[in-house]
């Protein structure tokens, strides 16, 4: 083994290492339904997680971005699975678009992920055929003295835990460099008002390197920890966790 692989090996271990040792003490509330973490398709979006952290809290994230786009209120199915009505003519093997169904806390524009390699011209074309999403979007941003350093998201996939979900992601720089993001989501109805929390770790933040994740809007979001809020967005620039609540 190389040193570079050793390099890898060890980072792997202590990754899992925290998120086990993450784990413990945490009561997350009952779930709604089982299991509470599946990938799904949307009429939207593909690549998608759907995550039941109670009957007053359901998110989706959308994988290749790395954005937790929607929000809402599912009770205990979240909604239903469709035929499928794709561009090139409806799919009539079985049901699976994921519909969600219920009252919308947020709903946001996700942008699409292209990789490195993808022909300039095909991104065009491609959206005379999907449905619409911002071109260029992007919900993360990284920038050093002023200059866009953001590549795009590694996604790294996620941990199930008992109760506990977290999701990988890294913000790969142009450097070459790479950000490690941590997030797990929670529900918070203390308090009479539904609240969705965000724990987000930070590691390998470069010196004077600065994150910012833009918040869906509403949500009345606050932050705490390392990051700050400023406008609509938390804005990290070192090491370390944040968490941000929105609160309908």
């Amino acid at each position: 083994m190389n040193l570079t692989a050793k390099g890898q090996h060890m980072q792997q271990r202590l990754f899992l290492a925290s998120f086990l040792s993450l784990g413990l003490g945490l009561s997350a509330a009952a779930r709604p339904h089982t299991p509470f973490v599946e990938k799904v398709v949307t009429g939207e979006r593909s690549r998608q997680l759907k995550i039941a952290l109670d009957a007053e809290m359901w998110v989706l994230y959308d994988m290749p971005t790395a954005e937790l786009y929607l929000a809402w209120k599912g009770g205990a199915t979240g909604g239903t699975l469709e035929d499928a009505d794709y561009w090139y003519g409806k799919n009539g093997h079985f049901p699976h678009w994921f519909k969600a169904a219920g009252t919308e806390y947020f709903r946001e524009s996700v942008g699409e992920f292209f990789s490195d390699w993808a022909p300039a011209a095909d991104i065009p074309l491609y959206y005379t055929k999907w449905p619409k999403q911002p071109l260029n979007y992007k919900n993360w941003t990284v920038t050093a003295d002023g200059a866009d350093v953001f590549a795009h998201v590694a996604n790294h996939g996620y941990f199930v835990q008992g109760d506990t979900f977290r999701l990988h992601n890294g913000l790969k720089l142009k450097s070459g460099a790479e950000i490690d993001v941590l997030e797990t989501p929670e529900y918070d109805g203390s308090g009479g008002k539904p609240k969705l929390v965000r724990k987000l770790s930070f590691t390998g933040m470069p010196a004077g390197a600065e994150v910012k994740l833009a918040l869906p809007k509403g949500g009345n979001w606050t932050v705490t920890g390392k990051g700050t809020l400023q406008g609509t967005s938390l804005v990290q620039t070192g090491d370390g966790e944040s968490i941000v609540t929105g609160n309908w």
